[in-house]
């Protein structure tokens, strides 16, 4: 019970830091803040982000966890 317990709450913690990434991807498109626009950073950070969303999803299915954002 105690390792399911941990786990579970390590689970917790991984999807709320999916959540954040998902924030900053939102602040990403805006570039207008930015005083420069760097297509690199720009490719990096999307590919950052879709991997961490491709890991959240695989991770939430190998523990059965319901995802609530199919």
């Amino acid at each position: 019970m105690q390792a399911n317990i941990i786990i579970n709450r390590l689970v917790v913690v991984l999807l709320n830091l999916g959540n954040t990434l998902n924030l900053r991807f939102y602040k990403i498109f805006n570039v207008a803040k930015y005083k420069y626009f760097n297509p690199k950073t720009l490719f990096v950070r999307i590919f950052l982000y879709t991997f961490a969303v491709s890991f959240r999803k695989q991770f939430a299915s190998a523990l059965n966890i319901q995802s609530w954002e199919d």
